[in-house]
């Protein structure tokens, strides 16, 4: 409730009590899929990634999932991964096994954002990854047809639509 009530009521209270509803609705439908429901299903990613996924999802055994921000010299600045699956066990130093973008855009998520994630994830050091590290897109709207057909051929890219986290795996 506090995520909906600072960045969209309290700013437009009288419009709200004039009946504007829609209108505010209209104006404010960025900040809410921005400020609300993109952090909402980012922590879901990461939880679904720790509790349900299962190691082939992953790549192997997760027992750290948090978000992360990975230094970029082509770029010259951090990008910001959502989810970053690590296996950090004891006296064994800690692996990266899958990183992921969680994305609630009313648009479904296409080609473009799994090459970002093909670029971030050359960016992990090689000591970081024992094995080919694991990409994983959740989207609120779907996916493109483009990238299932591309994450169709691929085996080191997971899609997480809204249905997949209530089945597991």
């Amino acid at each position: 409730m506090i995520r909906f009530q600072q960045p969209v009521i309290r700013p437009r209270e009288a419009i709200l009590a004039a009946r504007g509803g829609a209108r505010v609705w209209a104006d404010c439908a960025d900040t809410v899929a921005s400020k609300i429901y993109g952090p909402h299903l980012e922590d879901l990613a990461r939880e679904w990634t720790l509790v349900h996924a299962n190691e082939q999802t992953l790549g192997g055994p997760a027992n750290q999932v948090r978000p992360a921000t990975i230094a970029c010299p082509e770029h010259k600045t951090g990008h910001e991964l959502d989810v970053v699956a690590l296996a950090d066990l004891p006296h064994a130093p800690a692996k990266v096994l899958a990183i992921g973008e969680a994305k609630a855009t009313e648009k479904a998520i296409g080609d473009g954002e799994l090459a970002r994630l093909d670029h971030l994830r050359k960016l992990i050091p090689a000591d970081k990854a024992e094995t080919t590290v694991k990409l994983l897109l959740f989207s609120g709207s779907g996916f493109t047809s483009q990238l299932r057909g591309t994450a169709a051929s691929r085996a080191d890219v997971e899609l997480i639509d809204t249905t997949r986290p209530y089945h597991g795996d």
